[in-house]
């Protein structure tokens, strides 16, 4: 019994999408949003922890670590779609 599928068929066909899109400035703003959610719990808790609201600027000592590791993360991401 065949259900009509040939290697021409499927030669037809588009490439499967395994590949990630990378962006590390969208893993950056998803870090900052996490940290922003975390910081206002841990602020909830504790209401002396100063507010930060100072991660939406480029020259700020936070953001530059957020930015460092969302960029690790987009390394590590591409050597994972290199192998695929």
């Amino acid at each position: 019994m065949t259900d009509g599928v040939t290697v021409a068929t499927l030669a037809g066909l588009p490439p499967a999408q395994i590949i990630e899109e990378l962006s590390w400035q969208a893993m950056t703003e998803r870090m900052v949003a996490r940290f922003q959610e975390l910081w206002a719990i841990e602020r909830a808790a504790n209401p002396a922890l100063p507010d930060i609201d100072t991660l939406h600027m480029p020259s700020d000592p936070g953001r530059k670590i957020i930015e460092m590791a969302a960029y690790v993360e987009a390394a590590l991401r591409a050597r994972v779609n290199d192998a695929a």
